[in-house]
């Protein structure tokens, strides 16, 4: 199955660096949905915290109770995840390219 999936990519690297692309594009993507949750939260906490005079932890599925939001990173777990998804994109993309070239020559 590996050497299938190697000879998949190898042969035309496009797909390699296609692959990267999409990797780069949705990693960074968790990453700005993930800074953006955490904005609302700490917002919506410190609101909450002026308004009460203690700080309580708002998590995202308070503020959002009818989306579905497991897939937004939260915690250092979960934006570790996304990052480990940019980092093999940029591999990708970068060995594509290297094959691609040298195939040209």
């Amino acid at each position: 199955m590996v050497e299938h999936l190697l000879d998949y990519f190898l042969t035309q690297p496009r797909r390699l660096v296609g692959l990267g692309r999409s990797l780069v594009n949705v990693g960074g993507f968790l990453v700005v949905a993930g800074a953006i949750a955490h904005a609302a939260t700490a917002s919506v906490s410190v609101v909450r915290g002026i308004a009460g005079g203690v700080q309580p932890n708002v998590m995202l599925v308070n503020l959002m109770p009818g989306m579905p939001t497991w897939w937004i990173p939260e915690g250092v777990f979960g934006f570790g995840l996304a990052a480990l998804v940019v980092l093999a994109g940029v591999a990708a993309l970068r060995t594509g390219r290297v094959y691609e070239r040298l195939l040209r020559h």
